[in-house]
């Protein structure tokens, strides 16, 4: 699969340990697994998060992934509105580590990786250079999907 500022889990404790500021309390969460988030901290809840988690599934027949972010790869600072930090890419390198580790290739890359300095600067947050990373993603799926016919990107 090829995809964009993807999460493995949704799991608030996850994301509170791991991406910091208050991404964890992004209301898309509460609506995500029904559960009110003055219930976050109970048993009930905690099962929910792991069984949602798509990470919890990983097996070492799954596919390929080429994921890209364009967060900032940096802290989360703790005063950051909610939505701050949701595609965060540590959320890809997690999801990595995972997939080494099963011998199943995963390939991340940051908008960052396709930007000069000079328009690095100038890019706005949360946006992206589709026209710089699109070619790749293409060429991944193609390698990784193809059942035989080499297809051209004018295809």
């Amino acid at each position: 699969m090829a995809v964009l500022g993807a999460q493995h889990t949704y799991d608030p404790r996850w994301i509170k340990q791991n991406i910091g500021g208050k991404a964890h309390l992004h209301p898309a969460l509460a609506l995500f697994y029904g559960v009110p988030i003055e219930q976050w901290d109970s048993s009930k809840a905690h099962e929910i998060f792991e069984r949602s988690a798509a990470i919890t599934y990983l097996t070492g027949g799954d596919p390929a992934v080429w994921a890209i972010y364009n967060e900032p790869d940096s802290d989360v600072a703790k005063d950051a509105e909610v939505g701050v930090g949701i595609h965060h890419p540590r959320f890809g390198r997690a999801l990595k580590k995972s997939m080494d580790a099963l011998g199943i290739k995963c390939i991340i890359k940051h908008a960052d990786d396709y930007e000069s300095e000079k328009s690095k600067k100038e890019r706005q947050p949360f946006t992206w250079p589709e026209e710089a990373f699109m070619p790749d993603m293409v060429d991944f799926i193609v390698n990784e999907f193809n059942t035989g016919k080499r297809i051209s990107r004018e295809e």
